[in-house]
């Protein structure tokens, strides 16, 4: 499977022998699973809520992780899962509990906190369901240890991440659709800095987000990782992996020349921090001519750097 091919080119880069686990037929939970991840520098596996592939177990085998991190209760991942995880020989288990995700939310952070190197100033606010915005940041997430918080009804924020606000905890709140026009005045007005990315569709999104990358003078580390937007629970499993090898997240479609054109662009300015391009997905998901034509602009861009 993806998820466990991407968990074992992670872990050897990961600083523990530590994992995160959680069922990939959530996004939501998965998103805050990657989240985690950052703050204590592990890999992330992702699994079925009912059962662990077999792919998944022997990469749990193989890898000799020694401390696991399951992301939330029955309603996330069942019993039977949590207690198939148990019986690894030598590893110690910790389940983040929640039943629902306002709670699950609120027990990553303060398992980052217990477990991990704790958050850094920077927070994300989306709502459930706002995954493809969240998956272009996910490597940002992971490397700057961001948590990340979903909104409740008409854009609003849960008690115990207002008072986390209030607190001044963060000093930059990233708002993917998360926050209403009233809180983002309101928190501007309170002396944070509040950023809101709204794109047209996913892949224009993604284009902000990583225009936005550069702006913060960050850039990719040598790979750039590329997904089609029809397959967009592949992705889910990347964040730790992109995170790990500082590697920039692009969403695309294929049905679309300005996605194609947008990615062009960006591997064409950027071919000087760009050594591998990763696509997600068999062929079914990632177009292969879309890979060649990638490929070659690649290319061409460092035979223009070489002539210069």
């Amino acid at each position: 499977s993806i998820s466990a091919q991407l968990f074992a080119r992670s872990f050897t880069f990961s600083s523990n022998s530590s994992a995160v686990i959680a069922s990939g037929e959530d996004a939501s939970s998965c998103l805050l699973a990657n989240t985690l991840a950052g703050s204590l520098e592990s890999a992330l596996l992702l699994v079925k809520h009912g059962s662990i592939p077999d792919e998944a177990r022997s990469a749990l085998e193989e890898c000799n992780v020694k401390e696991l991190f399951i992301i939330g209760s029955e309603s996330f991942i069942s019993e039977r899962v949590v207690e198939e995880l148990s019986s690894l020989a030598g590893a110690t288990l910790h389940q983040i509990p929640g039943k629902t995700l306002q709670e699950l939310t609120m027990a990553v952070y303060r398992a980052g906190t217990e477990y991990g190197s704790g958050w850094s100033d920077t927070a994300f606010i989306t709502y459930d369901g706002c995954i493809g915005d969240v998956l272009s940041f996910m490597p940002f997430i992971y490397g700057q240890k961001c948590p990340l918080f979903f909104s409740v009804g008409n854009n609003q924020l849960t008690e115990e991440v207002r008072e986390l606000v209030d607190a001044k905890r963060f000093d930059r709140l990233i708002s993917l659709g998360g926050l209403s026009f009233d809180l983002i005045d309101h928190y501007k007005a309170y002396g944070l800095d509040v950023v809101r990315i709204v794109g047209a569709n996913l892949f224009d999104a993604s284009r902000m987000i990583n225009d936005w990358q550069i702006e913060q003078g960050l850039a990719p580390e040598g790979e750039v990782v590329i997904s089609s937007i029809w397959s967009l629970y592949d992705i889910l499993a990347v964040g730790a992996y992109a995170g790990l090898h500082h590697a920039f997240i692009w969403l695309e479609d294929s049905q679309s020349l300005d996605s194609v054109a947008n990615i062009m662009d960006f591997v064409a300015n950027h071919a000087t921090n760009i050594e591998t391009l990763t696509f997600v997905g068999g062929e079914t998901r990632s177009n292969k001519n879309d890979q060649e034509l990638l490929g070659k602009a690649l290319e061409a861009a460092r035979a223009i750097q070489a002539c210069d």
